[in-house]
């Protein structure tokens, strides 16, 4: 037998007071004179043997009825054998889900509810010197270190849903790295409180402790209907004022149920600019197109919003994006180069461009172009070389366009600043342009049929273009003979095309023909459409705002309600600040960020997608792929009781004697009661 609190055992001195009553007769007797003394002397020699077994008896039921007390208090139980074969402190970790799949209502109300009961009812198994180890699914867990039986229970009442979400293999990484690295044979027990989304367990699991006890148990979700919004996007890149824009929205349909008329409605500036309904078919998706004008220059901010229950974290999404007044476009030009993209950009209200010569380069200006075209300049001195790779590295978009009398030797030290691509020595072999890729971005409403019915255009020669194995690009088009002829590549930030083909008529009809309009244009567009609309809430995320002229001041992120601003942990690299900020603290909305008060530009956030996906593993599920993985020191428990099973506790606690203590106590009470009624 051992005791689960040793210490009240000390209260067993207590014993002594009994023994020093029943050693003292307090009594005071009283003289009383009798004439005759016989019959006395008989009833004295009668009572006397009966009081001393009376007082006997009465100390005897004393003492035990305070030892049985205090054996009561200090908790007896009989160890298990398997509990003593087990040396040490016990080291239990929890794992409490508390994403947002877990907010759902489950045979005994809120599963997340039903988990923390759970979790206090495990602990409660435990002896009093047991350290406890609390994971959620915080970033930064409330529960990182092993705290007391005390400390667990008020930490467990402190939880709240997360939008995190978190693999078994990750919370198994988080126990691990808490456990202590100099005990090779500690007395873990790990435990797994979720509601087991299929998306939770890899196909294989991290390796156990070899002497490590693991559980699981598993809340079943009543309700596993979900519609979601899973990803936006705009129909085009570029952002006009009171140009059409088309919103493009992909729904998914996560029930085994039909959906019709579901209506959905777009914000933007919190004003309701579209409202429209839509149908899905069960465990599908549809894409629903939301056409709208937009009068309002500068940052604005999108709100898509759908009604769907019980799960609404996944019914709303936010992006932002910007309207500029014009876009800004910067052309140097060579000797003799052609005026073909001036000529396209300069009548259009949606572009400022500016034509320049190899001798008037505003290099101070660069940043406050969103476009330069290099038009078939010859020369590239170190300046124009350092000024043009700062302005593709902080996000600018750069084109490309040899000239025909070019060395190569002469150009390709700029294009290796700029790009992973160099020039071939100069092919001089008539063809038609092929291999035009037609869904490429840079070519919508170019063709109104296919491209093989259409003509293409013809060149008398090119350079060809030499890229290195490793390098990450595109290919906009080829020769007849397969060599690149215009393609893309990611610099930093930003975007650089190069196309090798001179535009002289003498040499080609590229300029003239119908593609090049929808080519240019379009590539316009994109180089004016250089952020990104949304992140996701996800732990160790950036974002990055452009802010040219930074100097070091505080940004500040705000969403616009009572919520206290935010202060994200920034760094500026390459014209770009980038902004890490404590996602545990946020929620999905469209956050301002400001610097010294005023607004550089909105940053929209999402909540991760993964909860939407409401699949779970099926009691028999769950044990079967437990058992595929190998992992035979792994048992599921039952959590559909209200209180977890005797069996379990004595498992862990032993047989608890504390009950058996208690009424022995109280039969030695009554014992005392009834000497002292019946033997007057």
């Amino acid at each position: 037998m051992q005791f689960l609190f040793p210490g009240f055992l000390w209260a067993l001195v207590a014993l002594a007071i009994p023994v020093i009553i029943h050693l003292f007769n307090f009594r005071r007797y009283k003289t009383v004179y009798f004439s005759q003394v016989a019959f006395l002397h008989h009833v004295k020699k009668d009572t006397r043997s009966k009081s001393n077994l009376k007082n006997l008896l009465l100390l005897l039921a004393r003492i035990f009825l305070i030892v049985f007390l205090v054996l009561a208090f200090a908790r007896p139980y009989f160890s298990e054998d398997h509990l003593k074969q087990q040396t040490g402190i016990p080291h239990v970790a929890i794992y409490i889900d508390n994403s947002f799949s877990m907010e759902a209502e489950g045979k005994y109300g809120l599963l997340l509810e039903e988990a923390k009961m759970k979790s206090l009812q495990i602990a409660d198994a435990y002896p009093y010197n047991a350290k406890f180890l609390l994971v959620t699914n915080s970033i930064v867990p409330s529960g990182q270190q092993w705290v007391s039986q005390e400390q667990f229970v008020e930490k467990v009442s402190q939880i709240q849903l997360s939008h995190t979400f978190k693999t078994v293999n990750q919370v198994y990484d988080q126990i691990f790295t808490m456990l202590p690295s100099h005990d090779s044979s500690l007395n873990l027990h790990t435990f797994l409180l979720s509601d087991f989304q299929t998306a939770t367990l890899e196909k294989t699991l991290v390796q156990f402790p070899e002497k490590s006890r693991n559980y699981a148990l598993a809340f079943k979700n009543n309700n596993t209907r979900n519609l979601s919004i899973d990803s936006v996007w705009f129909e085009t890149l570029g952002h006009y004022k009171g140009k059409k824009e088309v919103l493009h929205l992909l729904i998914n349909n996560y029930s085994s149920e039909s959906y019709n008329n579901i209506p959905i409605q777009l914000f933007i500036n919190d004003s309701l600019k579209s409202s429209m309904v839509f149908s899905v078919e069960k465990e599908s998706d549809v894409e629903v197109e939301m056409p709208f004008i937009q009068w309002y220059e500068g940052l604005n901010q999108v709100k898509a919003e759908i009604n769907d229950y019980p799960i609404t974290f996944d019914n709303t999404f936010y992006i932002s994006y910007s309207i500029n007044d014009k876009s800004r476009i910067l052309i140097i030009s060579g000797n003799g180069a052609t005026k073909y993209i001036y000529t396209l950009f300069n009548e259009d209200e949606n572009f400022e461009v500016r034509n320049v010569t190899a001798n008037e380069i505003p290099y101070n200006d660069f940043a406050q172009y969103q476009l330069i075209v290099l038009n078939e300049i010859d020369r590239f001195h170190s300046g124009l070389i350092s000024e043009l790779n700062r302005f593709v590295v902080q996000g600018g978009t750069l084109v490309v366009i040899t000239p025909a009398d070019i060395q190569p030797e002469e150009m390709n030290p700029f294009l290796s600043s700029v790009s992973n691509f160099q020039l071939g020595n100069w092919i001089n072999q008539q063809g038609t342009v092929s291999k035009l890729d037609e869904k490429n971005d840079l070519f919508q409403d170019a063709f109104k049929k296919s491209i093989t019915e259409s003509r293409l255009p013809v060149y008398q020669g090119f350079y060809p273009i030499l890229i290195k194995s490793y390098s990450s690009y595109s290919k906009i088009f080829e020769s007849e003979s397969g060599s690149p002829i215009m393609v893309k590549t990611k610099t930093g930030e930003g975007i650089c095309y190069l196309l090798t083909l001179p535009l002289k008529t003498e040499n080609t009809d590229f300029g003239t023909h119908p593609i090049f309009v929808p080519l240019f244009y379009n590539l316009a567009l994109q180089s004016s459409s250089t952020f990104k609309p949304y992140y996701w809430l996800q732990p160790n995320m950036m974002a990055s705002i452009a802010v040219p002229n930074y100097s070091g001041q505080t940004l500040v992120l705000k969403d616009g309600t009572s919520i206290p601003e935010l202060m994200p942990g920034t760094r500026f690299q390459n014209g770009k600040l980038l902004v890490y900020p404590e996602t545990d603290k946020m929620k999905a909305a469209t956050y301002q960020a400001l610097i010294d008060n005023l607004v550089v530009d909105n940053l929209s956030f999402n909540y991760d997608r993964n909860e939407s996906v409401t699949t779970y593993f099926t009691e028999n599920e769950l044990i079967a792929h437990i058992k595929q993985l190998g992992l035979n020191h792994f048992e599921i428990m039952q959590p559909g009781a209200e209180l977890l099973t005797k069996e379990f506790i004595d498992s862990h606690q032993g047989t608890d004697l504390t009950h058996w203590m208690l009424i022995l106590a109280l039969l030695f009470l009554l014992f005392e009661v009834f000497v002292i009624k019946l033997m007057r």
